[in-house]
């Protein structure tokens, strides 16, 4: 007598619910660094109209919002990784490991920017 094959799994709408909330947060964290691209160029167009071009103020501006949307990616990324374990890894893993990877070598560069507009500040 064989045995009849397992039974999928039920799913709930908690289970889908956070399935749906690892794929966001996977595709924002992949399509994060795209983002600041435009976010870039409208804090320039934006602080350049207010202010003198060159100003300061403009880049630490610039360089926070860019920042900010860099590190949510990061972050975002490994939420989406981490969860990919419980709710399954199509469509989630390969987008947050791609946005850890992206987002992190960005974390680095803007470690430079930033250790440069301190430094131009305090020799201001």
């Amino acid at each position: 007598m064989t045995q009849p094959p397992p039974l999928p799994p039920v799913i709930t709408a908690d289970f889908q619910r956070e399935r749906t909330s690892a794929v966001s947060a996977a595709k924002f964290s992949l399509w994060a660094p795209a983002l600041t691209i435009p976010v870039n160029l409208l804090t320039a167009v934006v602080l350049n109209s207010a202010q003198e071009s060159g100003t300061s103020l403009g880049s630490v501006v610039q360089t926070g919002v860019t920042a900010f949307v860099i590190v949510m990616g990061f972050a975002l990324g490994w939420f989406a990784f981490l969860k990919a374990r419980r709710v399954g890894r199509q469509e989630i893993f390969g987008r947050a490991v791609a946005g850890i990877v992206i987002n992190g070598v960005l974390m680095v560069g803007l470690g430079f920017v930033v250790a440069r507009i301190i430094q131009r500040l305090s020799h201001q």
